[in-house]
């Protein structure tokens, strides 16, 4: 899916990245670069692992304190 404007310059006006799943990202990239993403993912799960965590505990201390 391209995203047309993300270039950060003048030199990339035409530039364009795609969204792309983990999958389909993987397939696409080759040697260390499929080591950083497979880190980089590691870390986004983890922090979804964490936010959701959290969450939970605050609808807990809500709920224990009669609040919603």
């Amino acid at each position: 899916m391209p995203e047309k404007g993300t270039g950060v310059s003048v030199d990339e006006a035409n530039y364009t990245s795609e969204l792309l799943t983990y999958d389909e990202a993987m397939r696409r990239v080759c040697g260390t670069e499929k080591d950083v993403l497979r880190f980089a993912w590691a870390v986004f799960v983890q922090t979804l692992e964490v936010e959701a965590t959290l969450a939970d505990k605050s609808r807990e201390r809500r709920s224990l304190q009669g609040t919603t």
